[in-house]
């Protein structure tokens, strides 16, 4: 993702983030122009914005959703490609 791209979706997406509580169906509105507008380039973030969008029109809980388009837009979802090492006792 470019570094235009994703501050402009962070503040999309900080501001439908901003009227979730107070405002459901304005969080929803900004939510599904950022899902249309991230479609073509960026399909994963938008189909988290989607299952988002899903989630607060059956007033269900959007944070897994939420959370993984933030980190779509922070960069942070890569896999790992090595097994953290055990640090735990049995």
């Amino acid at each position: 993702m470019t570094d235009q791209d994703r501050e402009q979706y962070m503040r999309d997406y900080t501001f439908a983030v901003q009227r979730l509580r107070a405002s459901p169906d304005d969080a929803i509105d900004a939510f599904t122009l950022l899902q249309v507008r991230t479609l073509k380039k960026y399909p994963n973030l938008s189909q988290a914005i989607a299952d988002a969008v899903t989630a607060i029109r059956a007033k269900k809980d959007p944070a897994a959703p939420l959370l993984r388009a933030r980190r779509i837009l922070d960069g942070s979802t890569g896999a790992l490609d090595t097994l953290p090492v055990w640090s735990g006792a049995w």
